[in-house]
């Protein structure tokens, strides 16, 4: 699952060469970054439920701020924005922006 996400990043970098692959690889995993977030602080839930899966026993209840349609594309935008008032880069931010909203 996660080697398409990086998969992505690195190809992304023949698109622009600025953004740095920490950056990138920070945009395709930024909603898996924000979601043990928002788990801690008893926004978003899972159950442990052994057999669930073959690859996790986590059976994923409610994430609806880190992984849904809307949230996803709230968050590139907000990624994107940070990223152009840092670096003044159009170009690289609409990148970065693309490859959080890859991630849904």
């Amino acid at each position: 699952m996660f080697i398409g996400h990086y998969a992505l990043a690195l190809s992304a970098k023949k698109i622009d060469k600025l953004p740095s692959l920490a950056i990138m690889f920070i945009a395709v995993q930024l909603l898996d970054l924000l979601w043990p977030i928002f788990v801690l602080l008893g926004i978003e839930t899972f159950e442990i439920e052994v057999g669930n899966t073959v690859m996790t026993p986590l059976n994923f209840v409610s994430y609806p701020y880190s992984h849904s349609l809307l949230t996803a594309v709230l968050w590139a935008i907000l990624f994107s924005a940070v990223y152009f008032f840092v670096t003044k880069n159009r170009k690289g931010s609409v990148l970065v922006g693309v490859l959080v909203f890859s991630h849904w």
